[in-house]
């Protein structure tokens, strides 16, 4: 008769392996999930602008700047009304949420390109995409971050661990981060979305140079407006809203007031 005996490890035995709780190492294992954490950050971009932001279910508007600006008549404070600090109170929090809901966009960047590094693409061209979009976002982000609240932390990767110690950049690094993450974004975006809703280079072109006008301002550094101008024309290109120019002074050399 033969025996075997073989001891048991109690250590691995009583380690709980939860098949039901994502960690950053086991929440991805296909490209569809990414692109799942992609649409998550489409899904986000979109509330800030709309409905479902705030507490109260209130649409932003105008947060200081004109670029959230919409007619808020759910609240009845018209045009501009949260473009108006003085409509803006301590008890409602809401630099408070517009500067969490960033960060938040910021995460989900980060985690879509942490995720992008662990599946298995059909293509390479699928992965930068993925990627592309991903930057998009977080330059986004970082460019509204800049604008509303001057130089802030540089988070550029995911990570679950308590971090206290973050060192708030210039609003000039600030720039410079989203403009990277912008050109980044317009090198691997197609001409035009693949589906719709889905960002193109029109879009990451705009918003790069709304970026160098920003540095430009911030610095005095007159260089970054041809920059701006570079962009810009990128975005024209692709969706040209006017061919031929047309009114009275339709003719750029005409200086008369008539």
């Amino acid at each position: 008769v033969l025996a075997a005996f073989v001891s048991c490890d109690d250590n691995g035995f009583l380690t709980e392996k939860p098949k039901t709780i994502y960690t950053i190492d086991n929440a991805f294992d296909k490209s569809s999930q990414v692109d799942a954490q992609l649409v998550r950050a489409y899904s986000s971009i979109k509330s800030l602008y709309g409905w479902g932001f705030d507490t109260n279910n209130n649409f932003l508007g105008g947060a200081g700047a004109d670029y959230f600006d919409i007619t808020n008549f759910l609240c009845g404070y018209g045009a501009s009304g949260f473009s108006n600090y003085a409509n803006w109170t301590t008890s409602t929090n809401r630099f408070n949420n517009l500067w969490n809901a960033f960060y938040q966009q910021i995460s989900y960047a980060n985690l879509a390109m942490l995720g992008a590094e662990q599946v298995t693409w059909d293509s390479q061209a699928e992965k930068d995409y993925a990627i592309a979009q991903a930057k998009f976002f977080r330059g986004w982000a970082y460019l509204r971050l800049a604008e509303c609240f001057g130089g802030v932390p540089l988070v550029d990767e995911f990570s679950d661990e308590l971090k206290l110690d973050y060192v708030r950049a210039t609003r000039a690094e600030t720039y410079e981060f989203a403009i990277q993450d912008f050109k980044d974004a317009v090198a691997g975006l197609p001409d035009y979305p693949l589906q719709d809703g889905r960002v193109a280079k029109g879009a990451a072109s705009h918003f790069l140079a709304e970026a160098y006008l920003g540095l430009g301002i911030e610095t005095g550094d007159a260089s970054n407006y041809p920059l701006a101008i570079a962009a810009a024309q990128v975005t024209i290109n692709l969706h040209p809203l006017m061919t031929d120019r047309f009114g009275t002074r339709s003719n750029p050399d005409d200086m008369s007031t008539d």
